[in-house]
């Protein structure tokens, strides 16, 4: 949910290629054996292309990329906790991505806009000691966000052809795991700039790799 994101959001030219803060609460040991279950919501996320460009698009096509965007990067965010998992890196479980969107639409929360639920009020309709919440702005919009619509932008020439993309691009990612009483525990930004990758998943390695064993519920 937008609301639920620390608002961090800055000159993106302040931070030259790499900046990174990271806030963990003092209790945050205590908090994590305290948790079994994480659930990650979809990451909400704003791309920046040219205005000229945006002024070709339709006001329907810029939030249906973004809100493609937001459940990729919740895939890869899943993944991401999941493959250390499987290397005994993390230290709690993570729920299924699957199983927290079927909660969320069933009791008809739509998780990119704003709501009156707390994040008490979430914990407890998805059953998790704690939750994972972010935003992601980045000027690059990867292939495998939204195929079919990248392939009609090109077309238009809205958005320069995959081998046209500039190598410089930039991504800042704000992430909060608040604990299921509401206090924040993790609050993790980061930006950078360059060679992000071609897929979503090498983005999300690029922002999260070097905090593995900063983030308490990882090792």
């Amino acid at each position: 949910m937008r609301y639920l994101s620390v608002c961090l959001f800055v000159s993106l030219g302040t931070y030259g290629l790499a900046q990174t803060n990271l806030f963990v609460h003092p209790d945050a040991e205590a908090y994590v054996s305290q948790t079994k279950t994480v659930a990650i919501m979809p990451i909400s996320t704003t791309f920046f292309i040219n205005p000229l460009d945006y002024a070709s698009l339709s006001d329907q096509d810029i939030p249906k990329i973004e809100k493609e965007m937001a459940y990729e990067i919740q895939k890869s965010m899943h993944s991401w906790f999941l493959k250390r998992g499987k290397r005994g890196k993390v230290r709690v479980s993570i729920q299924s991505i699957n199983q927290t969107n079927e909660i969320l639409k069933n009791n008809n929360i739509d998780p990119l806009t704003e709501s009156n639920l707390s994040i008490i009020d979430l914990c407890e309709m998805l059953g998790v000691d704690a939750l994972v919440v972010g935003n992601l702005e980045t000027d690059k919009l990867l292939p495998d966000f939204v195929s079919v619509g990248i392939i009609a932008l090109e077309m238009f020439n809205i958005l320069p052809s995959s081998e046209d993309t500039p190598l410089s691009n930039t991504a800042t990612l704000s992430l909060q795991i608040f604990h299921s009483n509401g206090e924040l525990v993790v609050d993790y930004f980061k930006h950078v700039e360059g060679r992000l990758g071609s897929s979503q998943s090498s983005l999300i390695n690029k922002l999260m790799r070097k905090t593995t064993r900063r983030i308490p519920y990882t090792m």
